[in-house]
C-alpha cells in the first residue's frame, strides 16, 4: 500500500500540468526599492510585467513629467488588474489630472474589489496529519497532498476516500513540495522547523520521490542542520502551475550577545 501511495503522489506531483515555463529571474536588492526615476521603473515594469507595485510607483514621476497620457495607461492598466485605490487616492486623482475629461478618470478607477470567483472547501487535512505547511493539488483531480512539520509525513488520498500518512525514511520536518525540470520527481524540503530536540539525527535538506522508496534520492543541505532547506513559490502567483524555486540558507547562529 505505501508503495503504491509513493508511487501516485510522485506521479501526481510530477505532472506536467503542475509544471509551468519560468520568466528570466534578474536579482533584487534593497536598491531595487529606491528606484524613482522612469528609466529605471519602466526597466522593472519589463522586469516584472505583473509587477503592480511598480506601476504605483510610476505614477508620482510621471505625473511631475506631465504625462497625463501615461499616468492614464497606469490607471488603466490597474483597473484590468481589479487594484482599488483608496477613498482619499480616489479623491486626489481626479484633482492631479486637472483638464482630463472626468469620465475617463472614473472609468479607471474601481469603486470597490470585484469578486472574480468565491473560494470553495477542495479538502479538509485530517487532525492527526497536526501542523501542515505545503498543500498541492494532484494533476489527476482527485485531492490534495500535504506535508506535515510536526507528524513528519506527508498525506494524501486512500483508496476509499480516507487519508494515508506516508512517514519517509530519516525524515526531519517536511515543508515544501515541488518537481524537478523532467517532471519525473517530485521533491520534499525537509529541515527541523520547529526547533524541537530529536531523539536522533534526522536528515535536512532535499528528499527526491521516484515512486519506489528504495531509490529515495537525498541531497542534504549545505553543512547539515545549520541550513534550512525551502521550497518556495513565488508570491506573484498562487496558482499551482507555477514553477517553485529551491533555496538553502544559513540558519541564524544565536548567540548571547545577539541582538534582533
Amino acid at each position: 500500500m505505501l508503495r503504491t501511495f509513493v508511487a501516485a503522489i510522485t506521479l501526481g506531483l510530477a505532472a506536467p500540468a503542475l509544471a509551468g515555463e519560468g520568466h528570466e529571474w534578474r536579482p533584487v536588492d534593497e536598491a531595487t526599492g529606491q528606484i524613482r526615476d522612469m528609466e529605471g521603473l519602466e526597466q522593472l515594469a519589463r522586469d516584472f510585467p505583473d509587477g503592480g507595485t511598480v506601476r504605483l510607483r510610476m505614477l508620482q514621476p510621471l505625473l511631475a513629467a506631465g504625462e497625463v497620457e501615461k499616468v492614464m495607461g497606469v490607471l488603466e492598466w490597474l483597473y484590468e488588474r481589479g487594484y482599488v485605490f483608496s477613498d482619499v487616492a480616489q479623491e486626489q486623482i481626479p484633482r492631479l489630472l486637472e483638464g482630463v475629461d472626468p469620465g475617463r478618470i472614473a472609468e479607471r478607477l474601481r469603486g470597490e474589489a470585484e469578486v472574480i470567483e468565491a473560494s470553495e472547501v477542495v479538502a479538509t487535512a485530517p487532525a492527526e496529519a497536526g501542523l501542515v505547511e505545503d498543500v498541492t493539488p494532484l494533476a489527476n483531480g482527485e485531492g490534495v497532498v500535504v506535508t506535515s512539520v510536526s507528524e513528519k509525513s506527508l498525506y494524501g488520498p486512500g483508496p476509499v476516500g480516507n487519508w494515508i500518512a506516508l512517514t519517509l525514511p530519516k525524515a526531519n520536518d517536511l515543508s515544501g513540495l515541488a518537481t524537478d525540470a523532467d517532471h519525473r520527481v517530485g521533491w520534499v524540503a525537509l529541515e527541523n522547523i520547529d526547533g524541537s530536540k530529536d531523539v536522533r539525527a534526522l536528515f535536512t535538506g532535499l528528499m527526491g520521490l521516484t515512486g519506489n522508496l528504495d531509490s529515495t534520492i537525498y541531497i542534504e543541505a549545505p553543512d547539515g542542520p545549520r541550513y534550512r532547506a525551502y521550497i518556495w513559490r513565488p508570491m506573484a502567483s498562487c496558482s499551482p502551475v507555477t514553477r517553485k524555486v529551491v533555496v538553502f540558507t544559513r540558519r541564524p547562529q544565536m548567540t548571547r550577545n545577539s541582538r534582533h
